[in-house]
C-alpha cells in the first residue's frame, strides 16, 4: 500500500498530497512548460507567474500567488484538477525560497551593493555607479504587471 505525504507550500501555505505534485510537475517537466515571467496583479497586490501552456504555443497562464493558494485560470483548475501550471510555480517559489535563504547567508560576508564599492573608488565613480543603478520605468494601466524570469 502506497502512503502520500502531504506538502505545504513554503509561500502560501496550501495543502498538496506529494502524489499530486509529483504528478503535475512530471506533467509540466514532459510538456516543456516554464514560467516565463514573474509580476504583480495590480487590482489585488498579488504576485503572480505567466506559465507557458502546453497545449497552444504563444499562451501563457496566470498563476496568482494567493495568501492561502495559487489559483491558475486554465481549464484544469477551474474544474478543480491541481494543474500542471500550479506545480510548476510552487516548485518555482521552493526554488527562490532556497535561493533567498541562500543568498542572505552569503550576502552577510559580502559588500552591501557595486555602488559602495563605487563610493569606496572615489564620488565621480560613485555618480556613474547611481546613474547605471536607474532606468526609465514605462507607465501603463494594464491590469496586470509582468516581467522576465531570471530562473
Amino acid at each position: 500500500m502506497q502512503t502520500t505525504s502531504t506538502e505545504t507550500c513554503p509561500v502560501t501555505g496550501q495543502q498538496v498530497t506529494s502524489d499530486q505534485y509529483a504528478r503535475a510537475l512530471t506533467r509540466a517537466q514532459r510538456l516543456g512548460l516554464r514560467v516565463a515571467g514573474r509580476g504583480i496583479v495590480r487590482a489585488t497586490g498579488e504576485r503572480c507567474m505567466a506559465v507557458s501552456s502546453g497545449s497552444t504555443p504563444n499562451l501563457y497562464h496566470v498563476v496568482a500567488v494567493g495568501a492561502d493558494a495559487l489559483r491558475c485560470d486554465c481549464i484544469a483548475a477551474t474544474h478543480g484538477r491541481y494543474c500542471a501550471h500550479r506545480a510548476l510555480a510552487h516548485e518555482h517559489l521552493r526554488t527562490c525560497v532556497r535561493c533567498q535563504r541562500e543568498s542572505a547567508s552569503t550576502h552577510a560576508e559580502a559588500a552591501a551593493t557595486p555602488a559602495d564599492d563605487a563610493l569606496a573608488q572615489g564620488p565621480e565613480a560613485a555618480r556613474r555607479a547611481r546613474i547605471r543603478d536607474t532606468a526609465p520605468l514605462q507607465r501603463s494601466n494594464a491590469p496586470i504587471s509582468i516581467y522576465r524570469s531570471e530562473m
